[in-house]
């Protein structure tokens, strides 16, 4: 065997082998029912994310493999073992610069797939609401609470910087407060209320309009992807026989 030919071999392992610690990397990451961890420094040694390297050694193995085989085949056009050889070495560089492109994409979109399964999902689903009625109908005070969904599928923690509630005029607004944040699991949900705001004398004019803006942060557990929000909600109050109804809409 030349030295040309012992070159081909050489390069196609170890492109092969650039090909397969990649692949080992991806296949360990995707695997579902599991946590995944993309900072396990276990894959961040030197020959993993190598695959373009090991599909561009791999390459120019076949494609010398196939110079050496025309070689060997003496120039000549009879179908010789060699020359049949050669034909299909070039071929398989063909299917082997497709895969390449393939397995790039594939990657792409489990890299992607990934990161929408790491982001964290907080978001504003509901307005609650406590009050204190008088007689006769008439409201004393109320409170309200903002109640925050995790819609991923990480544990989120979460930040409230401002919140300010109005209705019928009067306003509330604080930055601080005994418990300014939390965690919040996947699917499940927390409610941040606000202090009371009480009226004097108590309101009798309804329906009475109010609005209340919600200012928070969030992130994952590692304090990364860190998010920004402002939740705005406008609510009506109106008197029922057993209380007060509110009625809410989210307008940002």
């Amino acid at each position: 065997m030349t030295l040309l030919g012992l070159a081909a071999i050489l390069l196609q392992f170890i492109g092969t082998l650039f090909v397969w610690f990649d692949t080992e990397r991806i296949s360990y990451a995707i695997q579902p029912g599991r946590a995944v961890l993309t900072d396990d420094p276990k894959w961040k040694a030197w020959r993993y994310n190598k695959s373009k390297l090991g599909f561009a050694l791999l390459f120019m193995g076949i494609l010398l493999q196939a110079v050496y085989l025309f070689a060997a085949s003496e120039r000549q056009t009879e179908l010789r073992p060699e020359f049949i050889l050669a034909i299909a070495t070039v071929i398989l560089a063909g299917v082997t610069a497709w895969m390449a492109c393939e397995t790039r994409s594939t990657a792409k979109t489990a890299t992607k797939a990934l990161a929408l399964e790491q982001m964290p999902i907080l978001g504003f689903r509901d307005l609650k609401t406590q009050t204190t009625s008088g007689m006769p109908t008439t409201l004393e005070s109320i409170r309200v609470g903002i109640e925050l969904f995790n819609a991923g599928r990480v544990p989120v923690k979460f930040k409230v910087k401002s919140v300010s509630v109005a209705l019928a005029n009067q306003l509330a607004s604080t930055g601080e407060f005994a418990s300014s944040g939390g965690r919040v699991l996947p699917g499940a949900s927390t409610i941040f209320w606000h202090s009371t705001l009480t009226f004097k004398p108590p309101l009798s004019t309804f329906p009475a309009n109010g609005n209340a803006r919600f200012d928070y942060e969030y992130s994952d557990e590692s304090g990364g992807q860190l998010q920004s929000i402002t939740e705005k909600v406008t609510y009506t109050v109106s008197p029922t026989q057993s209380g007060f109804y509110v009625n809410w809409l989210h307008v940002d």
